[in-house]
Parts: structure tokens; C-alpha cells; sequence
């Protein structure tokens, strides 16, 4: 579908002239204007808008703000038609269209990190300026034509960023957008030492073997690696969406160019063939990589988006749930709707509320989990703890999954589908969510059913009267002498999931039992407990569960995770 250009627009620059009854133009003082196959007209009056009102924004709308005009149609979007400049210094002029995904007009779609928050440079309209951060304008400086007009979309242009409403109408479009885009273009950033044609050129080389026995060749491959994936555009979590649904990508670094699927193929096999040299696994491969070839629609159940989320970054934490929301089989997509109004722990509820809805079980809580697991060689360094993305006053529940960025943090191997309703206690589901009086927090606690077995500190004895202490399981220990958990912890088992957890109680004034998720114990204490069947288990509609030692039947419990 041909789109607007230069020239078809310069054939409107005679409209509205003396003695012209070809057709009247738009004489707004500020139109807003909407993007249509036939050309551009204003919203406001419905008359084409002419190219003498494009000219020169710098000059006219230096003293307001663009004022964002309200999108009304449900695949309603703004575009950007960056106007051409031959030096890359002139200030970025612009004008912002609107239009629908039904128009099919030809236009790019740009993906790239927004870096630092700080709105610090102009980018200029003819209805007044629009202020970017520093990587947005770096973007359009490297992508604007010295002839030609390019029409892109750009979230932080194209999106009314301080429009709540507005976002929540938006993101949902974000997978169509770069579906619809002819071309999505990764902007990797400037290319301020002149790495990229070198870097570009080696990963092409096919007969440029990587040589791993000799000392400098390895230096100089590791420098390689890490200039390329030290990039922030590998770890944001947008991307991934728009990588996926796109129908062609390029990427820019800078000035320089180069097709994505080539790279993303080379760069995989470079990073495999490191790999495999160190005697490693492909865990520290971007996500990215991974989806440069799949199909729409990749995520095939809401693990598979959790996953991907604890191994990408974002500003705001919710976005870890709603930017991957374009990548969600149909099946499961609309269990999720974008809310930018409600707190980042609602949202995370939100999305614990869909895994039951759907599934009917609480592996979900297997994330919940910020402790390393035993196989993972940096499962004893402290400083793991450290990185975090949420301030203090978004401390979550600890029945919520931790979705932070730390790719040493481990993620169930198997994640079950839906199960078949056993439970009868919560009319028909494992868990619901429920008010928590006591927790300072919030009001959202997850009310389920457990039993408890004993205290972190019984268990040592009994392991211990069994094993040398030398012979103990090397995390329990690490987790019990680091103060992860201590000694007073229970080893819980909770109806709806696969494996017992370490929790803490939370003493409060009335009698119910709140407890906090410490961590999931990953088989540490799972030989200690033996499920039975019994005639009372159909009565419960519950699992019966024995001591190993004793025979004795655990009781059930109803509790508040908090």
C-alpha cells in the first residue's frame, strides 16, 4: 500500500491560494491532523491539510507543549512523520497524524530504550514541543533522511505518556502496531566509537573461526561479546513483543545498519560456540535471541511469560506483565487486561488470580522465590540479593511472584496444565484472594490451605541423626547459616502445589494464621513427607499426607499467605 510522501505532499502546497476552487483547506491555527491513504486531513473541520503548515515548527510552536488530542477509534494511533534535514545537528522537526490500523498505511515502527527518564530534549511540531530523552533523540537523529519524509512510530511520541487511560487503550494495540509496521527498526544507540561495521562484519564472517586456545584471541572474542550484549536494548522487556510480531527488522547501531534475523542467527551461534568452549549452558543468552525466529504468539501458557520476565528489565515493574502480554497464546491473552491505574501489587494479584483461574493450581508460587537453587554456581554469593527494580514502597506480598530482573534466580523445569478441579474449598479453586488486616502493606493476602509439618530447626535434628553434618544438603545449609531461613521457619505443604515451602509466621492479635513465603524448598525436605490415601480423603476432597517416620496424618489448615 503506497504511503504519503515528500512529493505527494509538495502537491498540496497550492491549496487555499487566490483564485484555487479545487478544493478548500484546512484553516485551523492548529489542526490536528489525520493521517488517511488519499492525504492528511484535519480532525477538527475534515478539510485536507496543506504542506505550508508542515514548514518550519521551530519556529512557530517553541512557546507550548504539544497538546495531545484524544484518540476515539479502537485502533485509533498517532504517527510520526519526521521531516528531512540534511545536517544531523538541525533541531528534530515533526509532525504528529493520526490515523487507524484499518488505513494499512506504510509506515516503520521503531524499537529502542528510553535510557534515562528525564525528558530533557525538544523535538518540534507544528501544534508545539514534545520533549524526549536523550536515546529518543539520538534515534531520530540517526533514522531522519537529509530528502525525505519518514513516517515512524514511536511510543514515547506517539503515546500520551502522562495519560493513564490513554496507555491502557494503547499497549493492548502495541503487538498490532508492529505487526501492521512494514519495518521495525532496533535502534541499538549511537555509535560513538566506531564499533559497529567491525562488529557487524565479524559476526558475518562465517570463515572467521573462533580460535579459543590462544590467550589474546579470547580476550579480543570476550571484548567482542560483551560490547554487543553490555547493549540495554538485550535485556528491556518491550523488545521482546516487538521483535516477535514483526514482519521485517533491521537493526541500527548508529549510522550503520544490518539485517536482524542475520545477526540475531550469527550472534547465537558465536555465543553457543563460547559456550560450549567454557563448558557452560545458554542461560546467559538474551531472551531476545531466542524469539528473533519464532512464530506470533510464542507463549503458549503465563509461565512462559513470567519467565521471560525475570530475565528482562523495565522501568515499571508492571510493564513486566503487561509488555509481555502481545506474546500470550489467544487462548490465555485476554486473562490479562492492562490497568496503569492500579498499583504494581494489584497487578501482580491480577496475574496470580489468572494461573487459578486457569490452571487451578499454585505452582505459580514457585516464583515467588528470590533464593537461588542448588546447581547454580552462584548460589552462594550474597550479592545476588542486591539487584532489585522496585523501590522500597513496592515491596510486594511474598505470595506474589518475584518478576525483578536476576537471570541466576531458577525457574520450575515443568510447568503443569490445567488440573482437574479436587478442591471444593474455595467453590471450586485452590486459593483465593482475600483482605489481610494485619499486613502493613496492603490489604492483599492469599487465602489457602496447608499443613504444617514442623520447624526448620526439627528437621536439622532428624537430618542430622541420619547424616554426618558434612553430608547435609549443601543449600540447606547455606540458606540456614546465611539467615535465609532460621530455625523457628515450618516446612509447610500447600494445598495446590508440588513441592513444601519454608514459611514464616506473622504473630497478629486475632486467631487466624498468616504466614510469609520464605522460599520453596526444591526437594530439601520433600523426603520427609509421604502422601497417603485414606477413606477420609474423598471425604475432604484433600490429599491425606503422612509423616515419613511416624504414620501420623497431618491436619489441614486454613491460612492467610501474606
Amino acid at each position: 500500500m503506497p504511503y504519503l510522501t515528500s512529493q505527494t505532499l509538495r502537491q498540496e502546497d497550492a491549496f487555499g491560494e487566490a483564485g484555487d476552487d479545487r478544493q478548500e483547506v484546512c484553516k485551523c491555527s492548529r489542526p490536528d491532523v489525520l493521517d488517511l491513504v488519499d492525504g492528511p486531513c484535519c480532525i477538527g473541520c475534515g478539510f485536507p491539510v496543506a504542506r505550508t503548515l508542515f514548514q518550519n515548527p521551530s519556529h512557530s510552536s517553541t512557546g507550548y507543549d504539544y497538546n495531545y488530542k484524544r484518540l476515539w477509534i479502537s485502533d485509533e494511533i498517532r504517527l510520526v512523520r519526521l521531516l528531512p534535514s540534511a545536517r544531523r545537528a538541525d533541531d528534530i522537526q515533526c509532525v504528529i497524524t493520526h490515523t487507524t490500523l484499518s488505513q494499512n498505511l506504510r509506515f516503520e515502527a521503531l524499537s529502542y530504550v528510553w535510557g534515562s527518564n528525564v525528558l530533557s530534549h525538544k523535538v518540534y511540531t507544528s501544534e508545539g514541543v514534545v520533549r524526549v530523552t536523550g536515546n529518543c533523540m539520538e534515534a531520530m537523529r540517526d533514522l531522519r533522511s537529509p530528502s525525505d519524509d519518514r513516517l515512524l512510530w514511536i511510543d514515547a511520541i506517539c503515546i500520551n505518556q502522562t495519560s493513564n487511560e490513554e496507555k491502557n487503550h494503547q499497549v493492548p494495540l502495541m503487538s498490532k502496531i508492529y505487526a501492521a509496521a512494514y519495518q521495525v527498526i532496533i535502534y541499538l544507540g549511537p555509535d560513538n566509537h566506531d564499533e559497529a561495521s567491525g562488529i557487524f562484519r565479524w559476526l558475518k564472517n562465517e570463515q572467521d573461526k573462533m580460535d579459543f586456545k590462544s590467550l589474546v584471541a579470547i580476550k579480543h572474542i570476550y571484548k567482542q561479546m560483551n560490547i554487543i550484549l553490555g547493549k540495554p536494548w538485550f535485556s528491556r522487556v518491550w523488545v521482546l513483543q516487538e521483535v516477535s510480531n514483526s514482519k521485517k527488522t533491521l537493526l541500527a547501531w548508529g549510522p550503520n545498519s544490518t539485517d536482524w534475523v542475520q545477526f540475531s542467527v550469527a550472534l547465537t551461534k558465536r555465543l553457543s560456540e563460547w559456550d560450549r568452549s567454557r563448558s557452560m549452558d545458554n542461560s546467559h543468552i538474551p531472551p531476545t535471541l531466542f524469539l528473533a525466529n519464532s512464530e506470533p504468539r510464542p507463549f503458549k501458557n503465563l509461565y512462559t511469560l513470567v519467565h521471560y520476565a525475570r530475565n528482562t528489565r523495565s522501568s515499571d515493574p508492571r510493564d513486566k506483565v503487561y509488555a509481555l502480554i502481545g506474546l500470550l497464546d489467544n487462548s490465555v491473552e485476554h486473562s490479562i487486561v492492562p490497568d496503569y491505574n492500579k498499583s504494581v501489587e494489584q497487578v501482580y494479584a491480577d496475574l496470580v488470580q489468572s494461573f487459578i483461574n486457569i490452571y487451578n493450581h499454585l505452582d505459580v508460587l514457585l516464583f515467588c522465590s528470590d533464593v537461588p537453587k542448588k546447581g547454580n554456581s552462584a548460589s552462594r554469593d550474597p550479592r545476588i540479593f542486591e539487584t532489585s527494580e522496585l523501590e522500597p514502597v513496592h515491596q510486594l506480598a511474598t505470595w506474589l511472584p518475584k518478576l525483578t530482573f536476576n537471570p541466576k534466580i531458577r525457574s520450575p523445569k515443568f510447568f503443569p496444565e490445567r488440573r482437574t478441579p479436587q478442591y471444593d474449598i474455595f467453590n471450586g479453586r485452590v486459593a483465593r484472594l482475600c483482605d489481610s488486616k494485619e499486613h502493613r502493606h496492603t490489604g492483599l493476602a492469599l487465602e489457602v490451605c496447608l499443613l504444617r509439618y514442623r520447624t526448620v530447626e526439627k528437621h536439622f535434628e532428624r537430618l542430622e541423626a541420619k547424616h554426618t553434618p558434612s553430608g547435609l544438603p549443601k543449600d540447606l545449609v547455606w540458606l540456614y547459616l546465611s539467615g535465609k531461613i532460621l530455625p523457628g521457619d515450618e516446612v509447610c505443604f500447600i494445598n495446590g502445589t508440588t513441592e513444601p515451602y519454608v514459611l514464616r509466621q506473622v504473630r497478629t492479635e486475632h486467631d487466624s494464621l498468616e504466614f510469609r513465603i520464605v522460599t520453596d524448598c526444591n526437594g530439601l525436605f520433600v523426603d520427609m513427607l509421604k502422601h497417603g490415601h485414606d477413606s477420609s480423603a474423598m471425604e475432604m476432597n484433600r490429599p491425606i499426607i503422612r509423616d515419613w517416620e511416624s504414620g501420623e496424618v497431618l491436619p489441614w489448615e486454613l491460612a492467610c499467605l501474606v
